[in-house]
């Protein structure tokens, strides 16, 4: 596994803050998507499986 250049290291407040995002869904993917990212890369996910799970290109 390679080592992330920017890792994701998120505070309870931030990750409390994403995670009531994605469980409420009543936002545009614009905000969904990005909160996803932040969550999976912050569970310190690879890049691959988290573009696979939040359906995004690995460029995006």
């Amino acid at each position: 596994m390679r080592k992330r250049k920017y890792p994701v290291q998120l505070s309870e407040e931030q990750w409390n803050h994403l995670n009531s995002l994605l469980c409420k869904g009543r936002h545009s993917l614009r905000k969904l998507n990005p909160a996803g990212v932040l969550l999976l890369c912050h569970q310190g996910k690879e890049d691959r499986e988290v573009a696979s799970i939040v359906s995004v290109s690995l460029q995006a």
